[in-house]
């Protein structure tokens, strides 16, 4: 009896696909069997078959998309009662469609449902697809907890890459984080993430949109030139007929001087690229969807946005935490500084506040130091600046580990190298007598550098001395006394100097230089004679 059943669906498909005028009442059957049927592939059969099925019916501009005010307005007749029976039909169906996709069927007939409802959606109108259909859609695929990611991941890879598409995703993205942050109290961290998904998933510009002829693409069947419906000598004859029934039943507006669809301009979509963004950056972000987003903006969506310099508050926020986001953000006001115009005179003021001995203890303490370097690049830099950093790294590098003070002899060799003006810090040998520490900051006697001040205009490192460097002379480690021979050279005279690699020393760990030190050939074996016999470790009264 199943497989009779079975074979008949597959006859009743087979059937409705060759003559769907005369076998449309195989619909019904075929509704209620799509929400039932256990096999997966014939579900998946029964959906594409209904699909092809309705988007021949809109073709024939025989479903009016716009309310049930325009059948009412026919004068009572057969075809009244047809086309108000096959708009019950097509709705029922996209009813099916959007429960399925969330339903605990195999991923392959969801995402099946997915493919024929957006094909459905932009095919119910020529040159625009259905916005409520789509907000609604949207609204499904972004707060529905069960929805599967197969299906999210359906929708990102296939449907972002269309003009269209992409500008009433963000419409509804910004939209949805709006509503999120008036819902004080609730738990909205899944949802967030998932805006998040898919606004990585966006294409950051319009060119992500473009086809094989430069020109954007559109789901809804839109002219590739940018107008909101393509022209007559663009339309096969079924898509003329399709728009002549419209345009009669006054869904479009056949005027050729019509303005283009707002999606088709930049500027509208850089507007809602920008709204989208600062709406979903306004939500509570966890520390690693954060460290994420601080990643991808500086390339992805500073460059896109309507005014990049909106994003200076999410920043400012974001470098109060420390460690690695915290210089994160301050690489984004770095681009928006450079780049865009930004005035933010506490730049280096901030920098040089997140130089502490623990950030050479981050998981991402290279990275961390690349951007540094980066900042740090500019000949520009004020002297009295620049003299600041160099001696926060050296106090850094007395109680850093190896590793980290042949950074920071690093770091103090290239900027001493850019500011020839710095050279005095390494000639006062007045001011380089030093005595023990009395904080953690080690206060030396007759040192005037203020190591505690948080404005480096304030620290009076100009007139202090690099004494830092000659305790390093005598470090445990040899690799970095060795490290700190660098520094003898005449700095001034860059023709016979280079910067030193940063990346050497950032690769340095423990290990490494345990292997390094273990491998070293020694030329000179340390020998010590003892006229009696060792007996024992430590003394008699050592305790």
């Amino acid at each position: 009896m199943v497989r009779k059943s079975k074979e008949d669906l597959k006859r009743k498909c087979a059937e409705l696909l060759e003559s769907p005028v005369e076998r449309v009442n195989h619909v019904p059957g075929l509704l209620a069997a799509a929400d039932s049927v256990k096999s997966e592939t014939l579900c998946k059969l029964i959906l594409e078959t209904l699909g092809e099925f309705f988007a021949g019916v809109i073709e024939r501009g025989e479903i009016v998309m716009t309310g049930q005010a325009r059948v009412d307005g026919l004068k009572d007749c057969p075809e009244k009662v047809y086309l108000k029976w096959i708009m019950r039909q097509y709705s029922t169906f996209k009813s099916i469609l959007q429960q399925m996709m969330g339903s605990n069927r195999a991923s392959a007939s969801q995402v099946s449902a997915l493919g024929v409802l957006m094909d459905l959606l932009g095919a119910e109108y020529v040159g625009e697809i259905s916005k409520v259909s789509y907000f609604d859609l949207c609204n499904r695929l972004i707060k529905n907890p069960a929805m599967p990611e197969q299906v999210r991941g359906a929708w990102m890879s296939k449907y972002f890459t269309y003009a269209d598409l992409r500008y009433y995703t963000l419409l509804e993205i910004a939209r949805v984080a709006a509503e999120l942050q008036n819902q004080k109290g609730s738990d909205s961290s899944d949802v967030i993430s998932v805006l998040y998904d898919i606004l990585i998933s966006i294409p950051s510009g319009l060119d992500g949109c473009l086809g094989d002829e430069g020109k954007l693409r559109s789901w809804c069947g839109a002219s590739e030139v940018g107008v909101s419906a393509p022209s007559k000598t663009n339309l096969t004859n079924t898509q003329r007929k399709r728009m002549k029934r419209q345009v009669e039943l006054g869904l479009i507006d056949n005027d050729p001087n019509k303005k283009p669809s707002i999606w088709c301009c930049e500027n509208s979509q850089r507007l809602a690229f920008s709204s989208a963004w600062l709406s979903f950056l306004r939500l509570p972000l966890s520390e690693l969807v954060l460290h994420k987003i601080l990643n991808h903006i500086p390339e992805n969506v500073i460059p896109h946005m309507k005014d990049p310099q909106m994003l200076c508050d999410f920043l400012t926020t974001a470098m109060n935490a420390e460690g690695l986001i915290g210089v994160l953000a301050l690489n984004g006001i770095f681009i928006l500084v450079t780049r865009h115009g930004l005035e933010y005179p506490e730049f280096y003021k901030r920098l040089y506040g997140m130089l502490r001995p623990y950030v050479f203890h981050l998981k991402h303490r290279v990275k961390f130091w690349k951007l540094v370097d980066r900042f740090l690049a500019s000949g520009h830099v004020p002297a009295y600046t620049a003299a600041a950093f160099i001696k926060r790294l050296g106090r850094m590098s007395i109680e850093a580990p190896p590793f980290g003070a042949m950074t920071c002899v690093s770091f103090i060799h290239n900027l001493l190298r850019r500011h020839p003006s710095c050279d005095v810090l390494v000639h006062r040998p007045d001011r380089a007598k030093p005595s023990p520490p009395a904080d953690g900051w080690g206060l030396i006697e007759n040192d005037v550098y203020d190591a505690v001040a948080d404005d480096p205009a304030e620290s009076r490192a100009i007139e202090s001395s690099l004494w830092e460097i000659e305790a390093l002379r005598n470090h445990s480690c040899p690799q970095v006394a060795k490290y700190v021979t660098m520094l003898d050279k005449d700095l001034t005279k860059k023709r016979k100097t280079s910067e030193a690699d940063i990346t050497l020393a950032l690769a340095a760990s423990y290990t490494s230089l345990f292997d390094e030190g273990v491998k070293k050939r020694v030329k000179v074996v340390p020998l010590e004679i003892h006229e009696e016999p060792i007996t024992h470790l430590f003394g008699e009264d050592w305790w």
